[in-house]
């Protein structure tokens, strides 16, 4: 019943935050295509081209999060988590390729720069988007905090180097003003590219860990090892603990090492108040507990592992 209200509220959350990132991604697209074709500042431009596959990267996340609240069926065991791993996946794509079409044309306008770049409009419209951009990473890591989740996780990361740009962005255009050195225009485009690819690769292999089933048994062990000291000397230990990732859920798998002439009923009421003990502290996981009888002299080798 805990378990069931806290999926209904980490997916509301979920929900909330991807829709709001829909609104401002597009929101920030008509302003800055409208700013980058009157200024015609490469850094407005650019900026304008990342808010454009941010849109589209919202859309996908939406998407994702709605599949991967769909419950386990005949066909998925295990649920449809990782459906946020795959958007993960594909919004790295996407991400890498705005990147990549910022740097492109930094460079083609280094060689054919701009006369003259209206750099008021460009300011005014940049300031607005990075108060824009900052409320939704605050919202969206306060999301985070309460859900884990990786779709969530890889937009907050690509818009935390949206406020970045966003500043480089005002920056560079109050240097243009001030200086009229069109050139910083082509050096601060160029430096937001090869962010935005970086932050590309850092969600790429977030994804992949997930997909690939990357162990994270280090975050969870200390505490198994201490939530079964409760249980001694009916319990020796732990042994072969495993982990995998569905979306932001974990499934922990582990051995608990007891006396051999304990009674089933016995086994089943010790295993069943350590699972309730991981779940009070880790909501978000699923815990398979098998029982392996151990002799007293085996008792000092079965440690956690």
């Amino acid at each position: 019943m805990i378990r069931a209200q806290s999926d209904e509220k980490n997916l509301l959350l979920k929900k909330r935050a991807s829709i709001l990132a829909l609104l401002v991604s597009g929101t920030l697209l008509i302003f800055k295509s409208g700013t980058g074709w009157w200024t015609d500042s490469i850094a407005v431009w650019a900026s304008a081209t990342d808010s454009g596959l941010d849109f589209l990267t919202s859309l996908i996340n939406l998407f994702a999060i709605l599949v991967a609240s769909k419950p386990a069926d005949e066909d998925h065991r295990y649920g449809h988590g990782k459906a946020e791993a795959i958007a993960g996946l594909l919004q790295s794509l996407f991400i890498f390729l705005s990147g990549s079409l910022i740097l492109y044309k930094a460079v083609h306008s280094f060689f054919d720069p701009p006369k003259e770049i209206q750099d008021l409009p460009g300011i005014v419209v940049m300031v607005f988007s990075l108060g824009l951009t900052i409320f939704l990473v605050l919202y969206q890591r306060y999301v985070l905090r309460k859900t884990g989740s990786l779709v969530i996780s890889a937009d907050s990361v690509h818009y935390s180097s949206d406020i970045l740009s966003n500043g480089a962005v005002i920056l560079s255009l109050i240097v243009v003003r001030i200086t009229g050195t069109i050139q910083i225009d082509f050096i601060v485009g160029s430096l937001i590219a090869l962010y935005v690819i970086w932050s590309s690769a850092r969600i790429f292999r977030s994804s992949v860990d997930i997909l690939m089933d990357k162990d994270v048994s280090h975050f969870y062990r200390p505490s198994i090892a201490r939530i079964i000291q409760e249980f001694k000397p009916e319990v020796f230990g732990f042994q072969k603990l495993r982990t995998r990732s569905v979306g932001d859920l974990h499934i922990l798998e582990f051995h608990l090492s007891m006396p051999g002439n304990l009674t089933l009923a016995k086994i089943k009421n010790i295993t069943d108040s350590v699972e309730e003990r991981l779940k009070l502290e880790f909501p978000s996981i699923e815990v398979w507990i098998h029982s392996v009888p151990l002799i007293e002299n085996e008792s000092e080798n079965s440690k956690g592992i």
